[in-house]
């Protein structure tokens, strides 16, 4: 389960080279999720490791992108509090969503185990 941590750490920084000279971020954060849709298609279908590798490359180009765009949109003497704010937001969903998921698993099932 870390194959895509470990693949994202290792291009990211050949991805910030990519994007801060060619840019084209936009194009970038929407290919991130559509390779992360496919990753998961293809998943039952290929070895894990390898649909976790596309699943770091994603998750690398979609870090690699949104982090430094916060700069372009927020005012440079409220960069701080712009990267807090983030932060936040993603470990208030890394921290709720497995309780989400926890919850629709035990009670979504409409089938009972006698």
């Amino acid at each position: 389960m870390s194959i895509p941590y470990i693949m994202a750490s290792i291009i990211f920084p050949m991805l910030g080279l990519i994007v801060d000279k060619f840019g084209q971020r936009v194009r970038l954060l929407m290919m991130s999720p559509i390779l992360i849709l496919l990753a998961f298609i293809l998943l039952p279908f290929y070895y894990p490791t390898s649909t976790f590798i596309l699943l770091g490359i994603s998750y690398g180009i979609f870090g690699a992108v949104i982090w430094p765009t916060v700069a372009y949109i927020v005012p440079k003497s409220k960069l701080g509090i712009g990267y807090g704010i983030m932060n936040a937001v993603q470990n208030f969903f890394m921290g709720i969503l497995p309780m989400v998921i926890a919850f629709i698993e035990v009670h979504g099932s409409v089938y009972k185990v006698i």
